[in-house]
């Protein structure tokens, strides 16, 4: 399934009546979420619940587990009964929204509380009822519906039924021929209404759930039709580095104008955010002390005028930055699945790198929703994601010859092997190595693998030369060439033919005479140079020692 979000042409009274809708759903996930909150610490007070979780991990525990979640009425059915039971006791409630619309919140409590049960998330929040930004219907049967490209809601006020029509001319020919073809072959699952502030003024957008597979544009079909290659990819906090058959390369996940650009709007995002809190201040003396920090427990419902437009362009700066983000991550997607379909990477967990040096990247880079996207669109594309355990790789440690390097520090980006002189990127190798390990079906490298896969390792040529941006020329020091070995490669041109350096006849580059003599992959040793050359090295040219 997929979700396409169109906007709507709502009226003045539409927005009234979308807004008190919104407010409803608000309270009535509090009541349901405080209800189901209330049995899970029953349950985990239950000393069976300390038993289950001594256990070990099997059939057993698990056994257990649910036992303790049907004695306490905890799935996602009981969360359904909750929400339509105190939907149905308001008496009110039935009067602005439907029973559907009402179990629609079981799905994103039960949830929620999953992963709080699990330990991934913290204590699920009780939310004003007025932050309530999305609803949704549970199907397409009755409630809120798509029909004749409206949305209409039978809903009691003071029209017989709302009806909002989508504005279809904000979204280009081949989408809508896509959405208009998806609805006329019955793959409309449900729909739901979003409220989001756009350039400081209130809009409404129609989400859309249909079934299938999302629209993709021709011309990127075409791209990865042919493309059932096996490739590896180590994914960093910035940069991806990308190994197949016959090219190595490094694609960023944000472009160094775009973290710039970040940089920037973090800036502008914080004064919004401080002129804000002054203005909430001003207004609510009674809240604060003199000294000018806030009494606990006291609510500081004021707000100007002021104070509101600069709330408002503070959730519209948060708005384009939450946009050029997922662009780019859509963007460095389709730059791998071009590369190949079938991707082997290690399965490493992101928020450990959130909790320690990367803390301001991860909010701009995400890999975790970068591999969620990856995943989801090799599947689509009919390939594959291979997740590969890093305790047991130890792609940094070891070399293609299956010899253990050793732990490096993060500053040292070269890999120098001393059993067979290879030296490059230290991103690249690693891919290349978790490529080597899905193609032989293993989780550890060694000699024995590394010599029945001499061939896989063979010199190849570099038939595709890499294209190269004024974003990431502007990254590297040095752009035109590097002094290695007091002898002149050039960065863009030279390839590794067969064990020889050959230079292209545009460029006029010396040929280095250290022509290396150990057989070492093609991938590696004629990389392309998208990646950051730092202290001036050339990070895949480099000759062996």
């Amino acid at each position: 399934m997929h979700l396409i979000q169109v906007p709507l042409k709502a009226s003045k009274r539409d927005h009234q009546i979308i807004s008190e809708a919104l407010s409803i759903v608000g309270k009535l996930r509090n009541a349901a979420l405080g209800e189901l909150l209330g049995r899970t610490e029953v349950m985990r007070a239950d000393l069976a619940w300390n038993k289950a979780e001594k256990m070990e991990p099997g059939s057993e525990k698990s056994k257990a587990y649910r036992q303790l979640y049907q004695q306490h009425q905890l799935s996602q059915h009981d969360a359904v009964r909750v929400c339509h039971a105190h939907w149905r006791n308001s008496r009110w409630m039935s009067d602005r929204i439907g029973s559907r619309v009402a179990i629609a919140l079981a799905p994103e409590l039960w949830q929620n509380l999953q992963e709080y049960l699990y330990g991934r998330s913290d204590h699920p929040r009780f939310k004003a009822a007025k932050q309530r930004n999305m609803i949704w219907n549970n199907d397409n049967k009755s409630g809120l519906l798509l029909r004749n490209g409206s949305l209409k809601w039978s809903v009691k006020t003071k029209r017989k039924s709302l009806s909002i029509p989508l504005d279809l001319s904000s979204i280009s020919v081949p989408r809508r021929k896509c959405l208009q073809q998806a609805i006329a072959d019955g793959r409309l699952r449900r729909v739901g209404i979003k409220r989001e502030i756009v350039r400081g003024q209130e809009r409404l957008f129609a989400l859309i759930c249909l079934e299938g597979s999302p629209y993709r544009s021709e011309k990127y079909l075409e791209s990865i039709q042919d493309n059932g290659k096996m490739i590896g990819l180590d994914l960093g906090p910035t940069w991806l580095a990308v190994v197949s058959e016959s090219e190595a390369q490094k694609i960023p996940i944000a472009s160094q104008e775009r973290i710039a650009a970040d940089q920037k709007m973090r800036l502008k995002e914080r004064r919004r955010q401080r002129a804000a809190d002054r203005s909430r201040q001003a207004s609510n003396q009674h809240a604060r002390r003199k000294n000018g920090r806030s009494l606990k427990g006291i609510r500081q419902p004021q707000r100007s005028k002021r104070g509101q437009q600069r709330e408002q362009l503070l959730a519209d700066i948060k708005r384009k930055d939450r946009i050029n983000r997922q662009q780019d991550r859509i963007k460095a997607v389709r730059s791998v699945m071009r590369q190949g379909k079938h991707i082997a990477l290690e399965d490493l967990d992101y928020r450990s790198w959130q909790r320690s040096l990367f803390g301001r990247r991860m909010l701009i880079t995400a890999p975790g929703d970068f591999v969620v996207r990856l995943q989801s669109e090799a599947e689509l594309s009919g390939g594959s994601v291979i997740l590969i355990d890093p305790w047991k790789a130890k792609a940094s440690q070891t070399c293609l010859c299956g010899a253990r390097t050793g732990k490096k520090p993060l500053s040292q980006r070269i890999h120098n092997c001393e059993s067979c002189g290879l030296q490059a990127e230290r991103d690249l190798v690693s891919a290349a190595l978790l490529r080597e390990l899905a193609l032989a079906g293993k989780q550890t490298w060694n000699e024995e693998l590394a010599n029945a896969s001499g061939t896989k390792n063979a010199a190849v040529e570099l038939i595709q030369r890499p294209r190269r941006t004024s974003s990431f020329l502007k990254s590297i020091p040095g752009k035109n060439a590097v002094k290695q070995n007091t002898e002149k490669i050039s960065v863009r041109s030279t390839v590794l033919l067969c064990g020889k350096l050959m230079s292209d006849p545009e460029e006029k580059t010396h040929s280095s005479s250290n022509v290396p003599t150990y057989e070492q992959p093609a991938v590696l040793a004629g990389a392309s140079q998208k990646a950051t050359v730092r202290n001036n090295q050339a990070p895949a040219l480099i000759s062996s020692a």
